[in-house]
């Protein structure tokens, strides 16, 4: 019964879930019983990931293993935080066309935590990748996501020699846009930051950064200077093409 309610629940509201409850079994069910069993699912859900440990490798080759990992903030009831923050993380092999621009994702892998350290989620990503992937196959692991601390570190202890930090079109642009989108022509610029690396825009944002031409959040003057460390130019110009399909906003 408890699967049941869960079940339902996550296709609508606990109210409408109660209804449909309450008309199958033949007895009355509240949304708050359909909230509490969610809990209960969901609670012990997260144990079992947080547990988990990789009994063997995994059989799925690929010579590029792309990754993502990105944090949402959620709001909660009766709580005493009133946030909270959901860490979701993916891995796939490549991407098949479907049609217009519509791809899906081959040989996918999810995984979602919450409240756990970053070093837990770090172990956990490894036990899942490590259980699907067959990762003496792998030369090169493409990390995409956000400048944050603990999503560019999320695939750390995967075990690939080779790892690339990219950052994905969606937050590239929501920065540039945000900072920037008043005194140069955005699309431009980042058409040269695909094609030639960032030392190309380089000494155009540092101009514009000296000049204190915006009176908009320093926080995202900041990032754009921060976020690109530590992330390979060559990305850019060799996986351009692909990197307009990769998103995790």
């Amino acid at each position: 019964m408890l699967e049941q309610n869960c079940v339902i629940a996550g296709v609508s509201t606990y109210r409408r879930a109660a209804e449909i409850n309450s008309y199958m079994s033949g007895e009355a069910i509240s949304p708050s019983t359909i909230g509490r069993d969610v809990k209960k699912v969901g609670s012990k859900i997260a144990a079992q990931d947080q547990a988990f440990q990789a009994e063997k490798a995994g059989t799925i080759r690929s010579e590029i293993l792309n990754c993502e990992s990105d944090g949402i903030f959620i709001s909660l009831q009766k709580e005493t935080k009133r946030k909270a923050e959901l860490r979701l993380a993916i891995a796939y092999t490549g991407k098949k066309w479907i049609s217009g621009e519509r791809y899906r994702l081959q040989n996918k892998m999810t995984l979602m935590a919450m409240n756990i350290t970053t070093e837990k989620w770090q172990e956990m990503i490894r036990e899942k990748i490590y259980s699907k992937y067959d990762l003496g196959s792998v030369s090169l692991l493409a990390v995409g996501g956000d400048g944050g601390k603990w999503v560019g570190s999320s695939f750390d202890l995967v075990g690939v020699k080779r790892m690339e930090r990219v950052l994905d079109p969606f937050h590239i642009n929501d920065v540039m846009r945000a900072a920037y989108g008043q005194e140069i022509n955005v699309s431009d610029t980042l058409k040269t930051l695909y094609q030639d690396g960032f030392n190309a825009i380089s000494q155009e944002l540092q101009t514009l950064k000296d000049k204190g031409v915006t009176e908009r959040p320093i926080m995202y003057q900041r990032h754009s200077a921060k976020m690109y460390q530590g992330y390979s130019p060559t990305m850019y110009q060799r996986y351009s093409a692909k990197m307009r399909h990769f998103s995790t906003g």
